[in-house]
């Protein structure tokens, strides 16, 4: 029963439950990094003790952490509470039943992570970050030793597009670009799922191999508006030759 306090003559004030204050105080630790992901929580009798409130009531909150898969639940004797932390693909799922319930697509998701990845393109042609560029040179150089493996050059691919992400520094563009990406990559490996083996890399693979190498050059060499031409023009081809490939609509399907 949810608690609730009158106030004069206005509405109802809702009161969190005991449950809920419990749960929000330990989140708050686990996003603050006070505790950190491997951590067990102390024991059940300890968090009794710790916070004043019955045994359902802390279950309760645990309960509500898992949910938000920011705990995991291990029965046994060496079980227990154990941190996770904030998971992006829990909020990928999160965000694409959003996405979803205002009308949005598939192809809004990728629409809205291109603008970010060009947007973050340009940037790193103006900054040129040193330690950033270095990671998108070793993972380009995985993406060109993989190019026989449909699977494992999809995921380097994958790893290339969000590295230039990374490659950035700024890391709410990062969290954004993450959950959108974690949506766009199942469509990714679904596509690639259906590519017949071949003995050589088929041209779209090397082809793509070529752009992404194209753009690292551009970048390191400072210029803005090729880089992000090139990468613009690179991502709404791709974009088209997927949802040509596996024309889903709905966010929610790549869930199920």
């Amino acid at each position: 029963m949810v608690a609730e306090q009158v106030v004069g003559d206005r509405r109802p004030v809702r009161l969190p439950k005991a449950a809920e204050l419990v749960a929000e105080d330990l989140r708050r630790d686990i996003v603050r990094g006070a505790l950190r992901p491997g951590d067990f929580l102390p024991t059940e009798a300890n968090l009794i003790d710790q916070y004043g409130v019955s045994r359902p009531t802390l279950r309760e909150a645990l309960r509500v952490l898992e949910a938000e898969s920011l705990i995991s639940l291990q029965k046994g004797a060496r079980g227990g509470a154990r941190v996770l932390g904030p998971q992006l693909d829990a909020a990928a799922r999160y965000g694409g039943h959003l996405i979803q319930a205002q009308g949005g697509s598939l192809e809004d998701v990728l629409i809205a992570e291109e603008m970010l990845q060009v947007g973050a393109v340009r940037l790193l042609a103006a900054e040129r970050p040193e330690q950033g560029l270095a990671a998108l040179r070793e993972g380009l150089a995985a993406e060109g030793e993989a190019l026989g493996d449909i699977t494992a050059f999809s995921t380097c691919a994958v790893n290339f597009h969000a590295g230039l992400i990374s490659a950035t520094g700024n890391q709410s563009i990062a969290l954004l670009a993450g959950i959108l990406r974690s949506i766009v990559e199942r469509h990714v490996m679904l596509v690639a799922g259906k590519q017949p083996p071949t003995s050589t890399p088929p041209r779209w693979r090397t082809k793509s191999h070529e752009v992404h190498t194209q753009v690292l050059e551009l970048i390191e060499a400072g210029d803005q508006d090729g880089s992000e031409r090139l990468w613009r023009r690179h991502l709404e081809t791709s974009r088209r030759a997927m949802m040509k490939e596996i024309p889903i609509k709905n966010v929610i399907d790549l869930f199920a």
